[in-house]
């Protein structure tokens, strides 16, 4: 006959007919003696047992010591001051465990943008993390600190920003000497694409021009500059026209004046010629500027402003620019004559871009 009794660590006794195969419960560990054997099989039994666990404890510790090992080996490799950085970023093992690459988006000096699948583990690393991200992949220069600046500034800015015609930001991670900035897959193509292979009606240019005006505006009210904006860093979705804002990389945080605010940044075609006041208003009427050049770029397919400095707008170019407020927006917006502090305010533009709907 079996015996059901409890043992104190929770087992339940073995004790069946004839049979003393531990675990048995205490009653039966005394007044039942085991044989040699038994007693050999209790023994190798509980050994196994402490084997187990002792192994379980080596494991968890070997995993420790690991990731420590790494992350002071990766401090070592990187020679500069990283400490800001690896706070601002989560160290992790492998970046393929918790991402799958799916496509190549981009690729220049800065390093490589690609979509990718978030994986189970990856859930885990953030239960916000949609099922399919963009993520910016870098390396570490070792020998720039200007580069470890910049990539702290734009990972605060990216934090900072969650509007809705601004891309939205995940989280950052490192491995080894790469950072992989997580971020949402905007829909749609870039502003360049769409321009070249897409024929805009007035209505679509306009709406794009009414979505960009709105992004400006809105990263404007925390303080923020984009300092680089032109059609490759707006993505569109040529369902909707609805835009958003990318690559913040050149950024700034007016309220703190944060690095690299203290120079004149951006694409040549894309700065305004009047760019000589580092403060918060220039630097923001500097992103007007580059919309005014977008609106000119999108109407005439001509660049207003590049290599060789400003140059007069033929009346030929003007003509193609609908005639009325968006016309006369990108006139203040661009003529060198005009002051930057004369020059329409966002509400104004944005008030005669809905009256053009």
């Amino acid at each position: 006959m079996r015996c059901f009794a409890l043992n104190e660590n929770g087992t339940r006794c073995s004790k069946q007919g004839g049979n003393n195969f531990p675990p048995l419960c205490s009653s039966h560990r005394s007044e039942t003696p085991m044989s040699f054997n038994e007693r050999k099989t209790y023994r190798q039994h509980e050994a196994n047992k402490m084997t187990d666990t002792i192994d379980g404890y080596k494991a968890l510790a070997k995993q420790a010591t690991e990731q420590a090992l790494a992350q002071a080996a990766f401090q070592v490799k990187i020679k500069t001051p990283m400490s800001d950085v690896i706070q601002e970023c989560r160290v992790i093992s492998k970046f393929n465990t918790y991402f799958t690459v799916l496509k190549n988006k981009g690729e220049g000096s800065f390093g490589k943008v690609y979509s990718a699948r978030v994986t189970t583990k990856g859930k885990e690393l953030n239960y916000a993390l949609p099922d399919i991200v963009a993520v910016k992949e870098m390396r570490f220069n070792s020998n720039s600190d200007i580069h470890i600046e910049s990539l702290k500034n734009e990972l605060r800015i990216l934090k900072e920003i969650n509007v809705p015609h601004s891309v939205k930001y995940y989280g950052c991670y490192i491995e080894s000497d790469k950072i992989y900035i997580v971020m949402e897959l905007v829909k749609g193509d870039e502003l360049s694409d769409v321009f070249l292979k897409v024929k805009l009606n007035k209505r679509e240019k306009l709406l794009i021009c009414r979505n960009i005006a709105l992004a400006i505006k809105e990263i404007h009210m925390l303080n923020i500059a984009h300092r680089d904006l032109k059609l490759q860093n707006i993505m569109v979705d040529l369902n909707t026209f609805e835009i958003k804002l990318i690559d913040f990389g050149l950024a700034c945080n007016l309220a703190e004046m944060s690095f690299g605010c203290n120079v004149i940044s951006g694409s040549p075609s894309f700065i305004d010629p009047q760019m000589e006041l580092l403060n918060i208003d220039s630097m923001k009427l500097a992103d007007w500027w580059a919309f005014g050049q977008i609106i000119f770029i999108l109407f005439t397919k001509k660049m207003l402003y590049g290599y060789g400095g400003y140059r007069p707008i033929a009346t030929p170019e003007v003509n193609k620019i609908p005639e009325g407020a968006l016309r006369t927006i990108m006139m203040k917006l661009t003529d060198a004559k005009i002051k930057q502090n004369d020059r329409p305010s966002p509400d104004e533009i944005i008030a005669s871009l809905e009256r053009l709907k």
